[in-house]
């Protein structure tokens, strides 16, 4: 049986859809779908973007290790498939050295980065 929910805030779920209509975008990015989840009470691990190795730490102290890290890209939908997620990072160290692979990995194509 699926639970009926009710939006708690409407304005925040129109203005990220609009912000993904207005990019002509087909899918939520894994922050964007993060605050529609929230406006909808649905539970959802942690996460943050970090758009620098210093803030990608700040965030992962926050949570506590270990963390996850995956490349946020409205031009990778699919993380995993793709080779964007690494997990299991376990300190500050392993945050500053991680953040970037997904960087490199996909440097060739060449996909608009927001941050991991």
């Amino acid at each position: 049986m699926l639970l009926e929910r009710t939006v708690r805030d409407q304005a925040t779920v129109r203005s990220v859809l609009e912000d993904v209509r207005r990019d002509k975008r087909q899918a939520l990015s894994a922050p964007e779908a993060k605050i529609v989840a929230d406006a909808y009470g649905i539970p959802v691990p942690q996460e943050g973007l970090g758009k620098t190795a210093d803030a990608a730490i700040s965030l992962a102290e926050k949570m506590g290790y270990p963390v996850v890290l995956k490349i946020v890209s409205p031009d990778i939908l699919h993380k995993t498939e793709a080779g964007g997620v690494i997990v299991g990072v376990t300190d500050a160290a392993g945050v500053q050295v991680q953040q970037m692979l997904p960087t490199r990995r996909f440097r060739a194509n060449r996909p608009q980065r927001q941050g991991v």
